[in-house]
């Protein structure tokens, strides 16, 4: 089915996917830089480049948190359905629902806290590059906040006219 017929929530959903894929792709290609750039001046020079390493670090973590929302909506995290699948009609449909509220409580806790740890590392400066800390950091609490609105659109997915 062509996205057009979709709705609203659901083109949203998918603008947000793709856009969170770009960042998860210019991440890697970020590290994948960094780290042939660091093997040619091994080769290349005498000595390698400084700060390539913690650079394709701070990178991929970016990358395994935008990744972990892409997962999130393709369905790819662990999930116990031993019970949802054991239940039917609105027993299951209750199960389901208290995952998906728990699953929302659980991101806006890690984005809450996430952005707290955050504003903690501003003063920090990493080793290499002297950049903040909270550079690094802030992938989770971004990443949990891009979960949190694909959790609360395919809520207003399902309510909408």
């Amino acid at each position: 089915m062509p996205p057009e017929t979709f709705g609203w929530a659901a083109r949203s959903r998918i603008r947000l996917v793709a856009a969170t894929l770009t960042i998860v792709a210019c991440c890697l290609a970020v590290v994948l830089a960094a780290q042939l750039a660091q093997i040619a001046a091994r080769v290349f020079g005498p000595f390698g480049l400084a700060g390539t390493d913690e650079l394709s670090r701070f990178a991929f973590v970016w990358a395994s948190f935008a990744a972990a929302a892409v997962a999130l909506e393709q369905g790819g995290h662990h999930a116990f359905t031993l019970l949802r699948e054991r239940l039917s009609g609105t027993a299951a449909r209750l199960v389901a629902a208290l995952a998906e509220a728990l699953t929302m409580l659980a991101l806006l806790l890690l984005a809450w806290h996430g952005t707290a740890m955050t504003l903690r590392a501003q003063q920090q400066l990493s080793p290499a590059l002297g950049l903040p800390m909270s550079v690094l950091y802030a992938a989770m609490p971004c990443a949990a906040g891009v979960m949190a609105l694909l959790v609360a659109l395919r809520w207003a997915g399902r309510t909408a006219p």
